[in-house]
């Protein structure tokens, strides 16, 4: 029959693995607190003169991202260091052309919030540079295109024409999606190419693998997905949607809690892109051959994306960005789950061995 003494050691067994637990827990916490450096968009026009542009953001979850000096960015050429930046400026200094396509739901359910989409969107243009060119597009039961490329000027007044529907249940986002798509499919060259999505993220035929295609289209296309996420009735669970196409895309994913965050929301996003980092490198082959491009700042390592040999084409990239460490040694997260399954049955059979010793103690 255990004794006391032995029933106070499996208590102290017991909290000790409690500890554990929490301080592995605590751990996955805080890594993943830690900022991650992204790459947003490759420009590999030049790389046949040896230059290529990175266009990247640092994202720290928590906190504010310190400045870095110009030294501490490095180019990583299939997982090689290869050199300092030779210049850094941003996408709003560049004069890098832009082309945004917007679009916006307007369903009953959103009509009395697209007066306020119409003010976040003009912040957008203030803060956007002055030579981006627009499409805007409407989405309800069906899907309208409000103006085809355009300036800044035809743009703005084709913001009057966006009215909501009424009677509007069945929601045509993946086609609206879809639209969306085609039409930044311009031939770009150097040109930037965006897709902002304005919805609640329901769509007439829910159809998750459809949204997943669509973020994987419109990597391949090189168009990155920057939805701004608002539900009028607080269904959270559409919003997934268009969580997917970001992440899928290599865009980013803004959630509007309540109407009045729209504006902004939109500006933040404006302000986001104009002042996005350009990093110019040397390319030491001269893409004679592809590479697997990152960029490393300080101790955090990008995501990956391939650069294709000869013509400087972009044909692939990661759907995630990490910091060094995650990305270098997946191992660790194995290790983790590991560990974290022994502590979880450990505690358990502890848990039933006391149990059963304290009910033996009482009878005897």
């Amino acid at each position: 029959m255990p004794t006391l003494g032995s029933q106070c050691g499996l208590l102290n067994a017991l909290a000790c693995t409690c500890c554990a637990c929490f301080v592995l827990l605590q751990g996955a916490s805080a890594d993943a607190r830690k900022p991650r450096l992204r790459i947003e968009h490759l420009d590999a026009r030049a790389c046949a003169r040896g230059v290529i542009d990175v266009h990247a953001v640092e994202v720290e979850l928590e906190g504010v991202i310190r400045p870095r000096r110009l030294s501490e960015y490095r180019l990583v050429l299939d997982a090689k260091h290869e050199g300092r930046a030779e210049n850094a400026t941003s996408f709003g200094k560049s004069g890098k052309p832009l082309y945004v396509v917007i679009l916006v739901q307007a369903s009953e359910s959103y009509g009395a919030t697209l007066d306020m989409i119409k003010r976040g969107l003009e912040r957008l243009f203030e803060a956007l540079p002055p030579k981006t060119h627009y499409a805007l597009l409407a989405y309800h039961a069906e899907v309208e295109q409000l103006t085809a490329r355009a300036p800044l000027a035809r743009a703005r007044a084709a913001l009057d024409r966006l009215e909501a529907h009424e009677g509007t249940t069945d929601l045509a986002l993946l086609a609206g999606l879809r639209r969306g798509l085609k039409a930044a499919q311009v031939p770009s060259g150097d040109t930037r190419r965006l897709l902002i999505v304005i919805s609640d993220g329901m769509d007439r035929m829910p159809d998750w693998e459809a949204f997943r295609r669509l973020g994987k289209r419109a990597l391949k296309g090189g168009v990155a997905i920057f939805p701004i996420a608002f539900s009028p009735i607080d269904e959270r669970g559409p919003l997934l949607n268009l969580g997917e196409i970001a992440k899928r895309s290599r865009g980013m994913l803004r959630w509007a809690r309540k109407a009045t965050d729209i504006n902004a929301q939109l500006r933040q996003l404006g302000r986001a892109i104009s002042g996005q980092l350009v990093l110019t490198f040397k390319l030491p082959d001269r893409c004679r051959v592809g590479h697997d491009v990152q960029l490393a700042g300080g101790a955090l390592l990008s995501n990956v994306v391939r650069l294709e040999g000869r013509q400087g084409k972009v044909v692939k990239g990661s759907e995630a960005s990490q910091g060094k460490g995650a990305e270098d040694n997946p191992w660790r997260w194995v290790g983790f789950a590991g560990l974290l399954l022994l502590a979880v049955t450990a505690l358990t059979g502890m848990t039933f061995w006391l149990l059963r010793a304290m009910r033996g103690s009482r009878r005897g």
